[in-house]
């Protein structure tokens, strides 16, 4: 998932703008902003597993800096989880 985001990122302009799969019309700021609270969720959710703190109770508030965020931040935090597991099972 970080990959990807910096290769948008890499790959958009300033004035890009970005139509997503679903979601709203984003731009390269966007995805920059995505990529840093995707690195954000990684980092604070490696200490939260450390810590044995429930998902739920410790959710980072990343709401006000991506647009369609009611839906979106469940989602995110959801799929953060499910790849770092998928990438801690692999090593």
């Amino acid at each position: 998932m970080l990959d990807a985001l910096q290769i948008l990122a890499d790959a958009a302009g300033p004035d890009t703008k970005v139509v997503p799969g679903h979601g709203d019309l984003t731009s390269k700021a966007a995805i920059v902003a995505q990529r840093e609270i995707a690195v954000a969720v990684r980092n604070w959710s490696r200490k939260a597993r450390r810590r044995s703190r429930r998902r739920q109770r410790q959710r980072p508030k990343f709401d006000a800096k991506v647009g369609n965020a009611a839906a979106s931040t469940d989602r995110f935090v959801t799929q953060a989880f499910t790849e770092l597991k998928r990438t801690n099972a692999t090593r």
